[in-house]
């Protein structure tokens, strides 16, 4: 049987996951930019994804969803007003940013499932169900 844990009301435009190496973590953090134009424009995808994850971290701290060390089941559905990643960048981005603030690792997370949906603009959001299993 599961419990539902939360449910999590991000809105904004959804930003998906970004592969990136720990180097490149680190720099943006750090808020050192590169000089090469051709890294620049990585850079900027980093940063805006990076920033939508404190963003995601900050709001589901704000609407309140419990910590929890158990197991658990994540549903993601996606409202955006273009196609601007894969389902499972979007599933990423979210889980990642939920480590600390919802579970301690984001591999507490047993299974789930991503659905992205075709809206107007100003109705783009993401909203999560968290489930302890």
């Amino acid at each position: 049987m599961e419990f539902i844990l939360g449910i999590i009301i991000i809105p904004g435009h959804p930003i998906p996951a970004v592969r990136m190496t720990q180097n490149e973590a680190k720099l943006m953090r750090y808020g050192r930019h590169p000089t090469n134009k051709n890294l620049q424009q990585k850079y900027d995808r980093i940063k805006r994804y990076l920033d939508y994850k404190d963003h995601v971290a900050w709001t589901a701290k704000s609407q309140r969803v419990p910590y929890s060390e158990k197991k658990m089941r994540i549903e993601i559905d996606v409202y955006t007003a273009g196609p601007d990643g894969d389902w499972d960048n979007y599933g990423k981005s979210i889980c990642d940013a939920l480590q600390g603030v919802v579970c301690r690792n984001d591999k507490q997370f047993k299974g789930g499932r991503v659905d992205i949906y075709s809206c107007p603009k100003e109705q783009e959001r993401v909203e999560v169900e968290i489930s302890e299993v």
